[in-house]
């Protein structure tokens, strides 16, 4: 999945003997990478967009994986530069829980979980496969591993990235990942999202991004970790 046809271009000239096709009125395309058949979907941006495409696609076909790509903003104290490759250990969903005076708390002080999963509940974070993390950062070896905070407002200032940092410790932001992360939790359906890194969460400059560098490299590392798998 990605969110945008932007994405989506850096992957169609990877994919082999590609064919059209429609599901829950978003676009994709199926095909071949090395052994394995693939199917692309474009979710639109967004948590509801992303949840609507996805669950409209597992109603329909149960694959192997889903995997999430596209791009991301980086936080200063991640490490993080544009043009890497960063690959989810969990997601956070940034919006959900308490502001109160005490600050900010997650959906566990509602004690209403956002979601079960084979008895276990899940708050406002949500865990991705260890299994599957463990193939791609064997594989594509400069890849960075850790949470992402996923948010629906963009980070466009230094301070907000700061603040979010320091309340989540995530290594980037973006606008999906928690919302496919918990649709697969309720179809369980293992889920990994590899993103590039297109710009840092700083006082927003557009000129100081690069989409084509972070979408290239995050385009070879799934196509890297696609091949690895036996499907």
């Amino acid at each position: 999945m990605v969110p945008t046809n932007l994405e989506s271009t850096f992957f169609e000239s990877r994919i082999m003997d590609i064919v059209l096709f429609e599901t829950g009125y978003r676009s994709g395309i199926s095909g071949r990478v090395g052994r394995n058949t693939v199917k692309a979907v474009i979710t639109g941006i967004g948590q509801v967009n992303t949840a609507q495409a996805l669950t409209a696609m597992l109603e329909h076909d149960r694959p192997d994986i889903v995997i999430m790509a596209g791009c991301a903003g980086a936080y200063a104290g991640s490490s993080l530069k544009i043009g890497d490759v960063a690959v989810a250990t969990g997601e956070i969903n940034a919006e959900s829980g308490i502001i109160t005076t005490g600050g900010f708390n997650g959906m566990e002080e509602t004690g209403f979980p956002l979601v079960e999963s084979k008895g276990r509940p899940y708050y406002s974070s949500f865990p991705l496969s260890e299994k599957h993390n463990s193939i791609i950062i064997n594989t594509y070896k400069t890849a960075h591993l850790g949470q992402f905070l996923t948010v629906s407002t963009i980070s466009g200032t230094a301070e907000r990235g700061n603040e979010l940092f320091a309340r989540f410790g995530a290594l980037c932001e973006n606008m999906e990942g928690a919302a496919a992360a918990q649709v697969c939790l309720v179809y369980d359906v293992p889920f990994v999202e590899i993103r590039g890194i297109s710009n840092m969460v700083e006082d927003r400059d557009k000129d100081r991004w690069d989409i084509d560098t972070a979408m290239r490299n995050c385009a070879a590392a799934v196509v890297t970790f696609i091949e690895q798998l036996e499907m």
